[in-house]
């Protein structure tokens, strides 16, 4: 899938190609068609973290993404 990430400790974002998660015993899978960037995301991109929420890199951002529930396999 393709994702935004921050590869290294200094602002910037950049889009990567990461493998899909796989869900777990009690997720859900969510296909999301788009989503957006949120505010989090821009302070990622301009380097202004949280000295309290630090990151690690490489760290793929994004969250409370639209989508639809995948129903489960056989």
């Amino acid at each position: 899938m393709t994702a935004l990430s921050q590869l290294r400790p200094e602002p910037g974002l950049s889009t990567t190609d990461v493998p899909a998660p796989a869900p777990g015993h009690h997720d859900v899978q969510i296909q999301t068609p788009n989503t957006a960037l949120r505010g989090t995301d821009r302070h990622i991109d301009h380097g202004n973290v949280s000295p309290r929420h630090p990151l690690t890199n490489p760290t793929v951002t994004g969250h409370e993404p639209p989508g639809r529930a995948v129903p489960p396999g056989p």
